[in-house]
């Protein structure tokens, strides 16, 4: 996450248990598999 641009500090990494970190990755997942390519589709249609 820290790896991929701005979001996630190393130090809000350290602070978080892990269900916060799970919840932070699935998140990632989502926005980079799903959300941004179909709002990248959606763009192209208009």
């Amino acid at each position: 996450m820290v790896w991929s641009g701005p979001g996630l500090t190393y130090q809000d990494l350290k602070t978080m248990d892990l269900a916060e970190y799970r919840e932070a990755v699935e998140a990632k997942l989502l926005y980079f598999g799903t959300w941004l390519p179909e709002a990248r589709e959606r763009a192209k249609t208009k």
